[in-house]
């Protein structure tokens, strides 16, 4: 009984990550929107765009990108973007912008620029069967999934200090 309360228990931890991450990949940024650029050299030039994302999905909270080049010829200077929370099926505008360096010598390839798109948490399904996660940290889809642990560990009636035990190896679970 113990073992199994053990691996359900992980099975809920597992899935709150998972489906985190997986409602992350579905999001796309798109529409860069140029806001200046500055002459560097002859060729090089640095260049600020802003970027919307594209939820195609449930809504996303707290929601924070970062872009990386696969091309030589650009750079990125700064790379990171906020959004703040997106809603199911929005189109969200940057916050900020990101900055890069492209030598005009050679054609700017827009799809060189990778993003790796994270969220803290996903909204509410309508049937509120889903994971909810309120606050805008990384921590808060873990922190609810434990909370619905610990109630399936109550109604079994597992005695105090197994529940701390579990919750303890959940915790370093995290860290690794």
């Amino acid at each position: 009984m113990k073992r199994m309360l053990i691996i359900t228990g992980l099975v809920w931890l597992a899935f709150a990550i998972v489906q985190a991450s997986a409602h992350a990949a579905d999001l796309t940024i798109e529409n860069y929107t140029l806001v200046s650029q500055k002459r560097i050299t002859r060729t090089i030039w640095e260049i600020a765009y802003k970027a919307n994302i594209i939820n195609p999905g449930q809504e996303a909270l707290d929601v924070k990108a970062t872009v990386i080049s696969t091309s030589a010829h650009t750079v990125v200077v700064e790379g990171s973007l906020s959004f703040g929370n997106v809603p199911i099926g929005g189109i969200v505008a940057s916050q900020d912008t990101f900055t890069i360096r492209h030598d005009r010598s050679y054609p700017f390839v827009g799809s060189a620029l990778v993003w790796d798109i994270r969220i803290s948490g996903i909204g509410v399904d309508p049937d509120g069967k889903g994971l909810a996660t309120t606050d805008a940290n990384a921590q808060s889809t873990i922190e609810s999934a434990l909370r619905r642990i610990i109630d399936d560990l109550h109604r079994a009636c597992v005695c105090a200090a197994d529940k701390a035990d579990f919750i303890n190896k959940l915790i370093q679970l995290q860290h690794v």
